[in-house]
């Protein structure tokens, strides 16, 4: 396997889900609902994990939620399926909602 291969084939592992989380803009920025969810500190044991972990952030379908303890429920959610696929040990993650969406990375 040669190291052009390689590196071409992280490029298009980092660069499609960016492109593909910079097209879904959910929610908008509406002041009166709660549009994206993002994860605002991980104590995951490498360096590394911890910086991906902090740039995820989801968007809410639609117009977002217009009741705080229903964008709770939904990014408690999100960050939980996150955590199940990417760890076998779960790291303690923060969490947080916003009013704005997902900044492009």
């Amino acid at each position: 396997m040669s190291i052009s291969w390689l590196n071409k084939s992280l490029s298009v592992l980092v660069i499609c889900p960016l492109l593909f989380a910079c097209l879904d803009q959910g929610g908008g920025d509406d002041p009166n609902t709660y549009s994206s969810c993002r994860i605002t500190e991980s104590k995951a044991l490498l360096p590394w994990d911890s910086y991906e972990d902090e740039n995820q952030c989801w968007n809410a379908n639609g117009n977002g939620y217009e009741e705080y303890e229903d964008a709770v429920i939904w990014c408690e959610r999100q960050v939980t399926e996150y955590r199940q696929e990417k760890y076998t040990i779960l790291p303690s993650m923060t969490y947080g909602i916003y009013t704005t969406s997902c900044p492009a990375f």
